[in-house]
């Protein structure tokens, strides 16, 4: 598998990267927010390349940046999660602003892109957490949000408190803990 690619662009279409690198020609789907048609074709790019395969296609795909392209390889990775869904978050929302919506929980806002409902954001928010942040949650703390979003509080809110929780503590005194610093 290739990494990343160093090389001068030979065009550019709705869909498409051309790249001529020593002899050989290939061709890449790319993000629309990477907005490469700005770039400059006479200068040399660094690109780098994921691959999608799956029973029906074989697709590469280039990245300006290295944090894009393993971010994209976390979103595609989860289960509910396609390549369509994964390109149409990356081409609404940088790295910088899935980072951000991640680490607010923000599901209402994932869950505004079409064809994202409330339980796949949540499912997407929970995966990223564990990958950028490396949080997961134990099974007390997994109660917890249970307990706590049965009892009408938001996921977003919860989320939030909990990382700041100790461990130690039982789960009725996480709950109580957190509530207390959800209603402050």
């Amino acid at each position: 598998m290739i990494n990343y690619i160093k090389t001068k662009i030979q065009s550019i279409d709705e869909q498409y990267i051309y790249l001529d690198n020593k002899e050989y020609g290939y061709y890449f789907y790319y993000l629309l927010s990477d907005k490469l048609s700005e770039l400059d074709q006479k200068q040399e790019y660094k690109f780098y390349i994921s691959e999608f395969k799956n029973e029906f296609s074989d697709i590469q795909i280039v990245f300006k940046k290295l944090e894009t392209r393993n971010l994209f390889n976390n979103l595609i990775s989860i289960k509910t999660v396609g390549f369509k869904t994964t390109l149409l978050l990356l081409n609404n929302f940088t790295f910088e602003e899935l980072y951000l919506i991640t680490k607010q929980c923000d599901v209402e806002l994932l869950s505004s892109i079409r064809n994202i409902g409330i339980y796949t954001a949540r499912l997407i928010i929970d995966q990223l957490q564990q990958y950028l942040f490396a949080n997961k949650l134990n099974s007390k703390k997994e109660q917890v949000l249970i307990s706590l979003t049965k009892l009408g509080y938001k996921q977003k809110d919860i989320l939030k408190a909990i990382n700041t929780i100790d461990n130690k503590l039982s789960i009725e005194q996480m709950i109580s803990a957190i509530m207390e610093l959800i209603n402050e």
